[in-house]
């Protein structure tokens, strides 16, 4: 499980928050991206939910008071 979120104000909305929810699969699959990045083995990766992707990312959500998060993208920026 990876899901990413936006935090919600009382308001609904955005409060320029991101949470990043995982499990052990989850984290076992983004330090995998990650170290892939390091190694310079690509220079991104778009992770997606199944409904936009490959399903990379979970849709269910932790919390009512969230939005969605359906593509993130991993870029490593050179210097």
């Amino acid at each position: 499980m990876l899901l990413v979120e936006i935090l919600l104000t009382d308001q609904g909305e955005p409060n320029q928050q991101v949470e990043i929810s995982f499990d052990e699969g989850g984290l076992d699959f983004l330090i995998d991206r990650l170290t892939r990045l390091k190694q310079q083995k690509t220079d991104h990766y778009h992770l997606m939910s199944e409904s936009w992707g490959d399903g990379d990312l979970d849709e269910q959500t932790h919390s009512s008071n969230s939005l969605l998060v359906h593509h993130l993208k991993l870029l490593k920026v050179v210097a």
